[in-house]
């Protein structure tokens, strides 16, 4: 017979501990979103800046010396800004990835709270077992089926 108090029973310490880190994870994952959204903002408006540069130092310089400095100053800036762009969004999506399954750990306790402390919960976030992993999103209204916050009937969410 189960012995553990149901989740009604919880410490309010225990609740208030565990809303406050979902809400921290969630701010977290907020913040890497806002700063990849950032870095690609910037790194497209230095990309189109750097080349109309370009085009009008061609055209002032009829495409004489001048051109062939600026372009060699200009462009390995660029593709050095967009190599760093690239490596910290893929950090951020790493990031994002591991937030994503700690909140699906404290989400697992808010729905099972029984099955957590008796150490039979899943403790995996479900999207590791699929290869299609990073393409997935915790948004709501992008989950397949439905526009709330409920898992569609019969997934594995």
């Amino acid at each position: 017979m189960d012995q553990t108090p149901p989740a009604e029973d919880l410490p309010p310490a225990v609740v208030t501990f565990i809303t406050t880190e979902h809400f921290a994870l969630s701010t977290s994952r907020a913040a890497g979103l806002s700063e990849a959204g950032s870095r690609v903002s910037f790194f497209l408006v230095s990309v189109s800046s750097g080349l109309v540069a370009l085009a009008f130092i061609g055209q002032a310089s009829q495409l004489g010396a001048a051109f062939y400095v600026f372009g060699l100053t200009v462009l390995p800036t660029l593709a050095f800004l967009g190599i760093t762009t690239f490596e910290r969004i893929l950090r951020n999506g790493m990031e994002d990835i591991r937030y994503a399954r700690q909140i699906n750990q404290i989400r697992q306790f808010y729905l099972m709270p029984r099955r957590w402390r008796a150490g039979t919960c899943v403790r995996r976030c479900p999207m590791t077992r699929s290869r299609w992993c990073p393409t997935w999103t915790s948004t709501p209204s992008m989950r397949p089926g439905t526009g709330s916050s409920a898992p569609p009937a019969g997934s594995a969410w």
